[in-house]
């Protein structure tokens, strides 16, 4: 069993948390079909810069850690940033390929549900069948679902902890 612990990222980790996030943009471009790299090889910086910009009004953003390496990341907000009726937000959970199908991301969401204890909402896009398939067995196990709406191509679930 891998030893998963979140960690905050620090400003000076910035480059190392955008080329994570790259990784993750690649991996929803098979969900996302007009998505597109720039010159450089990044599909959208400004999306990093923004969640750098309000990590001190809600916004926090963790590295998910295995046995002490980078496994991935995971983007949360509280409010003021939460949907409305709702305490936290998830934006993004990602963990690198070496680290799916081995619990890594149940085990940081367990560290993060224990830490901020609440309501949730997150949306996934419902054609992310592996997102989909990855909460519809999560939430029942951490907290209980109260409600699961589909709004265009999203599925938002609301749940508590």
């Amino acid at each position: 069993m891998l030893n998963v612990s979140l960690s905050p990222v620090d400003v000076n980790q910035k480059q190392t948390f955008d080329n994570l996030y790259n990784l993750y943009l690649h991996d929803l471009e098979t969900y996302l079909p007009n998505t597109h790299v720039d010159d450089t090889g990044f599909y959208d910086r400004e999306v990093t810069n923004e969640l750098f910009e309000h990590v001190h009004n809600g916004v926090n953003l963790f590295f998910i850690r295995a046995d002490g390496g980078i496994a991935g990341l995971l983007v949360h907000s509280s409010k003021p940033l939460a949907k409305e009726g709702c305490d936290y937000h998830i934006h993004e959970i990602f963990v690198l390929n070496e680290f799916k199908g081995k619990g890594v991301s149940l085990l940081a969401c367990e560290i993060l549900f224990a830490e901020y204890k609440g309501k949730y909402a997150l949306s996934v896009l419902e054609n992310n069948d592996r997102a989909m398939a990855f909460w519809d067995k999560i939430i029942p196990q951490v907290g209980t679902l109260v409600a699961k709406e589909l709004k265009e191509d999203m599925i938002t679930f609301t749940f508590e902890t």
